[in-house]
């Protein structure tokens, strides 16, 4: 796949989510020493080179963009960061049963060891 058509898809799915987020590149960049002008140029102007900055600014401001699908337009434009919370609070808790559990265990064993 040619290079110029990856990017394009790229500058595509950023301008996407940009709407999505109801911002700006201006608001994006906001006190960071880039030129929003730049920017904003990389993504409309199709012979300008795409800025790894910007990626860089999407990933680090946007903890919910899926960054596979900003690079290969693949799954879910946004990450359910929420509903991943909720499943590592989960698995913690399903563990710390399981340790009960084996701790029950071995003190139901000894407690019938003890009754024979």
């Amino acid at each position: 796949m040619p290079l110029a058509f990856i990017e394009s898809g790229i500058k595509h799915r950023i301008k996407q989510f940009i709407a999505f987020k109801d911002t700006s590149v201006k608001e994006l960049v906001g006190k960071r020493e880039l030129n929003h002008r730049t920017l904003s140029e990389q993504l409309t102007e199709p012979t300008m080179k795409l800025g790894y900055c910007l990626i860089y600014l999407l990933a680090d401001k946007y903890e919910d963009l899926s960054l596979r699908w900003l690079l290969t337009g693949e799954g879910e434009m946004i990450k359910d960061t929420k509903l991943k919370k909720k499943a590592d609070r989960m698995e913690k808790r399903i563990s710390e049963q399981e340790y009960v559990i084996e701790i029950q265990k071995k003190l139901i064993d000894q407690l019938e060891k003890n009754a024979i």
